[in-house]
């Protein structure tokens, strides 16, 4: 762990909360979630509309997702790095590791987070969060741009793949 166990537990122990309360699978846990997210939290996701302006549109859009999601998940934290802005305020990021258990399978993702965390009312609540899922068109070491390029040069390929195809399709017409 690279934080200081001591001095940042309840930190880290709020991001677990976070965490453990997402997990759950009784409805009841999201209402739940709106003591752990500051009055004026907003959020950023991995998905082209995973933007949260408060509170409700997230605990809104974690209901709709669980709602979707069939199978139990449990999520562990892979590292988490605190650092404190001020006594009152902390920016934590992770990575954690979630299992969905989709019996008899499991599949694991292993997204990276931000966190900023400030102590209200002598707990500490979410103020923002930004979540990254890896790319799957980035291989290790890539840059946008060449992944970009070799998805175009298989588009290209698949392109001629097909109209070759249709060709000799229209040839037995």
């Amino acid at each position: 762990m690279l934080y200081d166990a001591e001095r940042d537990a309840e930190v880290v122990e709020a991001v677990v909360d976070i965490f453990q309360t997402l997990s759950a699978e009784e409805p009841e846990a999201l209402d739940r979630l709106y003591t752990l997210l500051a009055p004026h939290f907003a959020g950023l996701g991995s998905g082209p509309e995973d933007f949260y302006t408060d509170p409700s549109s997230f605990v809104e859009s974690i209901r709709i997702e669980q709602a979707q999601m069939p199978y139990a998940t449990t999520y562990d934290e892979v590292w988490v790095d605190v650092r404190r802005v001020r006594d009152d305020l902390a920016i934590v990021t992770g990575q954690l590791r979630v299992v969905i258990h989709a019996e008899p399978e499991e599949h694991t993702i292993e997204p990276r987070y931000t966190f900023v965390l400030e102590q209200l009312d002598g707990r500490w609540r979410l103020a923002h969060s930004h979540f990254s899922v890896e790319d799957p068109i980035l291989d290790p070491g890539a840059t946008l741009a060449s992944a970009l390029e070799r998805r175009n040069r298989d588009l290209e390929l698949l392109v001629e793949r097909l109209t070759a195809v249709v060709i000799l399709s229209l040839a037995d017409l």
